[in-house]
C-alpha cells in the first residue's frame, strides 16, 4: 500500500469492488442443494498488526498462510480482506478468495479493479450482473448433446483406485511445493512437445498416466482438469468460479509406443474442450457410472494443472532445489475416497511443481511421489518417442521411495 493510505480509503474501495462484482458477496446455502446465493453486505475490512518483517512488506509465504487463516470453514462468506498495520502505516492489503465461488481468474480481476479504484479512478459499468451470467445456462438440447458424448467416452472406464491410502477416519489436507531453480524443465518440456507432436499440458498428461498404470496396473482410467467457461465478454470481466471439471480419458498399453499414448491423450484433451458446456452435476446425473468414479468406494480422483511461462519467475529466488510441506486442517469427505492436484508450472529459471491431497495421513508423500515420477520421465522422453510405454515406466524408481521433505512453517 502507498505510505499515506488510509483504512477509509481501502474500506470504500473494497465496499465499492464487492457492490460491482456480486461473486464477492457469494454466499454458500444451508446444504449443496441449496446452492449459492448473492447476499447485500459487502466483506468487512479486517485489520490486524505485522510484528515483524520488512515495513510496507510481508514475505509471500506468511501473507499466503495468512490469507488462509482469514476463513471461517463454518461461515457463509466466502471472500475476505484483511489490511495489514505496521507501524505507524498501513502496509499490506491480503484478500482471499474461496474457490467455491472464484477461479484464478477471478484473482487478476479483483487485483486489476481494486489497484484502479485505490487510485481514485473509475470502472466501466459490466455488461451483465453476476446473477445474470450464472442464470446464462447452456440449453437443455447441449447439455444433454454432452452428455451423450460423454456416456460414450466413458462406458468402459472404472473409477482409478489403488493410487492413495485408504481406510483412515483421520483425514487431513496437506499441500508441498517444491522448487527446482534453473530452466532444465522449461527446455524439457518444449523438447518433449516438439517430438510428441503434442502441447506441454499433452506431454504432463501422458506421463502422468504412466506414473499411475505403474502404480495401479489399470489401463482404464481418469485424470481430470479444469476447463474455462469464460467464453463471452460478460464472463471475461465477471468474478466467479466460471470452470467446469472435465475428464481426460486414459488409456495405457504398456507395448505401444509413447508417441501412441501421447496421440490418444491428445484426443482426450481434445473432447474435453469441446464437451466443456455441461456442469459436473449435469454429468453426474446424465451419465450412468461417472458418480462411480469420482465417489465410488476407495476412488482416487486425481486433477491436473500444467502452466508453461515465458518470463522469469520470482518463485526461483532462494536455494537450488526446495521443499515446503503444510498441513491446511482436516478432511472429511462423504465417502472413503482422496483427491490430489498435481500443478507444474515451467519458466525459464525454475521448475515449480505443487501438489495438493486429502486422504489419509502420509498420502501427500505418494502424491509427491507421482509429482516427481512425471519430472523424471520427462528427463527420458527426448529421443524416447517410438520407446514402448512398460520400458519408460521401469526406469522409474521402485514404489515408495520418498524424497526428504523440509517441513514448512505450519
Amino acid at each position: 500500500m502507498p505510505a499515506e493510505i488510509s483504512y477509509d480509503r481501502v474500506a470504500g474501495a473494497v465496499e465499492r469492488l464487492a457492490k460491482r462484482h456480486g461473486g464477492l458477496r457469494a454466499q454458500l446455502g444451508a446444504s449443496a442443494a441449496d446452492g449459492q446465493f448473492v447476499a447485500d453486505e459487502t466483506p468487512p475490512l479486517l485489520v490486524a498488526e505485522e510484528q515483524s518483517g520488512c515495513p510496507g512488506r510481508v514475505p509471500a509465504r506468511r501473507a499466503w498462510l495468512r490469507c488462509a487463516d482469514l476463513f471461517d470453514p463454518r461461515g457463509p462468506r466466502r471472500a475476505r480482506f484483511e489490511l495489514i498495520r505496521q507501524g505507524q502505516r498501513y502496509g499490506v492489503l491480503l484478500g482471499a478468495l474461496d474457490h467455491l465461488v472464484a477461479d484464478g481468474t477471478s484473482a487478476e480481476i479483483v487485483t486489476r479493479d481494486l489497484a484502479l479504484l485505490l487510485d481514485g479512478g473509475a470502472l466501466p459499468e459490466l455488461p451483465m450482473t453476476f446473477q445474470d451470467v450464472c442464470r446464462a445456462q447452456p440449453s437443455t438440447d447441449r447439455v444433454a448433446e454432452e452428455a451423450g458424448e460423454w456416456a460414450r467416452r466413458l462406458g468402459d472406464v472404472a473409477p482409478l483406485t489403488g493410487v492413495m491410502p485408504h481406510g483412515a477416519a483421520d483425514g487431513v489436507r496437506a499441500q508441498r511445493d517444491r522448487h527446482r531453480a534453473g530452466g532444465a524443465g522449461y527446455h524439457a518440456v518444449q523438447l518433449a512437445a516438439r517430438e510428441l507432436k503434442c502441447s506441454p499440458f499433452v506431454v504432463i498428461a501422458a506421463l502422468c498416466a504412466i506414473s499411475l498404470w505403474r502404480r495401479t496396473a489399470q489401463e482404464r482410467f481418469l485424470v481430470h482438469t479444469p476447463i474455462s467457461t469464460r467464453r463471452d465478454p460478460a464472463r471475461q470481466v465477471s468474478v466467479g468460479n466460471f470452470v467446469n471439471d472435465r475428464p481426460l480419458v486414459c488409456r495405457v498399453s504398456p507395448g505401444e509406443s509413447l508417441l501412441t499414448l501421447a496421440k490418444r491423450i491428445r484426443g482426450s484433451c481434445a473432447a474435453a474442450l469441446r464437451h466443456s458446456y455441461a456442469s459436473v452435476s449435469d454429468l453426474v446425473r446424465a451419465v450412468r457410472g461417472y458418480e462411480n468414479c469420482l465417489q465410488g468406494a476407495d476412488a482416487d480422483y486425481v486433477q491436473l494443472h500444467v502452466q508453461v511461462d515465458d518470463r522469469r519467475s520470482a518463485a526461483g529466488e532462494g536455494p537450488s532445489d526446495r521443499v515446503e510441506r503444510s498441513v491446511l486442517g482436516p478432511f472429511r469427505p462423504s465417502g472413503d475416497v482422496t483427491c490430489t492436484t498435481l500443478r507444474f508450472h515451467f519458466s525459464p529459471d525454475v521448475t515449480w511443481t505443487r501438489t495438493f491431497f486429502g486422504g489419509r495421513r502420509g498420502g501427500d508423500e505418494v502424491a509427491a511421489e507421482v509429482s516427481d515420477d512425471v519430472l523424471r520421465l520427462l528427463e527420458l522422453v527426448p529421443g524416447s518417442g517410438t520407446a514402448p510405454v512398460r520400458w519408460l515406466a521401469e526406469e522409474l524408481p521402485p514404489v515408495g521411495g520418498a524424497i526428504p521433505v523440509i517441513e514448512g512453517d505450519r
